[in-house]
């Protein structure tokens, strides 16, 4: 596993790439002391393939993990679906310390970065992901909107 920093200032952050990461999230995440609850941001297909993997990551490092599925495609980009994230967001009580995770393409990490970054003045947030296009956005700070 390679960390690269990005040098920022105050808004640094580490991008790890390595084989097999997404069975370490969880601990990764327990090393950046972020709050107890987890809510994973993704798609049908993302999660019936990754989902079980990054649930038991952080499961096992001892955070509280829920999902929110939106539909796949661009026409999920929009602010009717932020607002239904916030709403989620508000019931599960999450906080601003707590993190979301974007897992999936480029629409999934899009929609997640703009949700945590404007939910409470902003969240923490983690990329996770599946694409080579998402990858790329996700690795120089990421295109966040709706």
């Amino acid at each position: 596993m390679h960390k690269i920093k990005v040098n920022l200032a105050e808004r640094s952050y580490d991008l790890v790439i390595g084989i097999n990461t997404i069975a370490n999230l969880g601990t990764l995440a327990k090393n950046l002391k972020l709050g107890s609850k987890v809510l994973i941001i993704t798609d049908p297909v993302v999660k019936k393939y990754y989902g079980h993997l990054v649930e038991a990551s952080f499961k096992q490092s001892g955070f509280k993990v829920f999902f929110t599925t939106i539909p796949q495609g661009e026409k999920s980009k929009n602010i009717k679906t932020a607002i239904a994230l916030y709403q989620v967001l508000a019931e599960l009580q999450l906080r601003r310390d707590d993190t979301v995770v974007g897992l999936g393409g480029g629409v999934i990490g899009d929609v997640a970065g703009f949700v945590a970054g404007t939910y409470m003045r902003g969240m923490n947030l983690i990329h996770v992901p599946t694409t080579l296009l998402a990858q790329v956005d996700s690795s120089i700070g990421g295109k966040t909107g709706v």
